[in-house]
């Protein structure tokens, strides 16, 4: 047996978002719970994308909700969907967090670091390192002029 609002339920659920977005301009918070059901996957993929964080794009996500039905009102079907208007809260409010975040986190292209690389590179200067050391103390066993020849050739560039 169905019950009346189970068949309400079931014409929520069919309804156009245009119906939808009447209904919750007249105060249906069913309906709005119908564009809830119909949106908040895609405003949190939205979300979650641009922070990076989870239950940072839980939060905005809740946020966008709660602004959105509270400026139901505002929200004309013409012209616009009702989904792409979320889309325009949550751009927002992922705005308004990075403007007003005390430490903002900026990576640059070429700023990071392949990490093989960084270590062959670290193994290469130390090898560099002990080859210069183990040069240097055998031209200390040369002669006095003969380390000045080295020097000035190696150290200054002169032939």
């Amino acid at each position: 047996m169905t019950t009346p609002d189970d068949a309400r339920a079931a014409r929520l659920h069919t309804a156009t978002e245009r119906w939808l977005v009447t209904l919750a301009r007249e105060g249906d918070t069913e309906a709005f719970a119908t564009l809830y059901d119909r949106y908040h996957r895609q405003v949190f993929a939205f979300v979650r994308h641009r922070v990076r964080n989870t239950a940072l794009a839980e939060d905005f996500t809740s946020e966008t909700f709660l602004r959105a039905l509270r400026r139901i009102g505002t929200f004309s079907c013409q012209g616009r969907a009702f989904g792409a208007w979320l889309m325009v809260i949550a751009r927002n409010i992922v705005i308004d967090h990075y403007k007003s975040s005390p430490v903002r986190r900026e990576v640059f292209p070429g700023a990071v670091v392949d990490s093989d690389a960084y270590e062959r590179a670290v193994e290469e200067q130390v090898i560099e390192a002990h080859a210069h050391a183990a040069l240097w103390a055998a031209v200390g066993r040369l002669s006095p002029l003969q380390q000045e020849c080295v020097t000035l050739r190696f150290r200054r560039g002169m032939s």
